[in-house]
């Protein structure tokens, strides 16, 4: 939960106050960012244009951070189409929030409520549909979607995946199991790939030792001790 600064406070509890949704996209292949709000206001130095129309809401769920928000914006000018028409090969970042001050005066104040990425965004001549998922939510499922590599798909020494900070060595082969990969440089723990065994259809566990059991007896473990497990997807062990 974000922690709200003095000032945001004493917006909020004022009796009436303005509010607005604003969205920011970052298109880097086509280098645009795009900002829109309710209205047209300049919050934390960022200028928003007039346009964005409704939102879905912040969908969350009991125990869970939010996830998804859908943002409506206007499109009469095909602007949202033409820049989603440019091909694609890095994630568009988004911030989804809301600018507040007290009604028809005072200094605008941002409440940023959800970041991450754009997922779609479906156009006709009228409006847009932006779909933005956050970070958490982002991570595992946007990941799922990428192709089984069994080299890291990291960037090398990229600090915000690799995160290998050495001068030496200058390169690596991405290999998990190697001395010239992430085993040499003691950094398996942010391998980007997938460990895979294509020549087997099972997986097998192997037994555990009777001798470490303190339940020896009466099936603690597992009647014969060798316990066999079967799994739908027995090629992925791990990511």
């Amino acid at each position: 939960m974000r922690t709200s600064t003095p000032s945001e406070l004493e917006i909020l509890g004022a009796a009436y106050h303005d509010s607005y949704w604003t969205l920011i996209a970052v298109f880097a292949d086509a280098g645009i960012v795009a900002s829109v709000a309710g209205t047209q206001l300049t919050v934390d130095g960022v200028y928003y244009d007039p346009g964005l129309i409704s939102t879905s809401g912040l969908k969350a769920s009991l125990g869970s951070s939010v996830d998804r928000v859908d943002v409506v914006v206007q499109n009469t000018d095909w602007r949202w189409t033409r820049i989603t028409a440019t091909i694609r090969t890095s994630p568009v970042f988004c911030t989804v929030g809301r600018a507040i001050r007290q009604s028809r005066d005072g200094t605008w104040e941002h409440f940023k409520l959800l970041s991450g990425i754009v997922v779609s965004v479906v156009s006709n001549q009228a409006t847009a549909t932006i779909q933005c998922i956050s970070d958490l939510y982002a991570a595992p499922a946007v990941g799922a979607l990428g192709s089984v590599s069994r080299s890291c798909r990291f960037k090398f020494k990229d600090p915000r995946t690799c995160g290998y900070s050495g001068a030496t060595p200058t390169t690596c082969n991405k290999v998990f199991e190697s001395a010239d990969g992430c085993l040499g440089r003691n950094n398996q723990h942010r391998y980007g790939g997938f460990l895979y065994d294509i020549g087997k259809d099972t997986l097998y566990l192997p037994a555990p030792d009777p001798n470490s059991n303190p339940y020896q007896g009466g099936g603690g473990i597992g009647g014969s001790g060798e316990p066999y497990y079967k799994y739908d997807n027995p090629y992925l062990l791990g990511y």
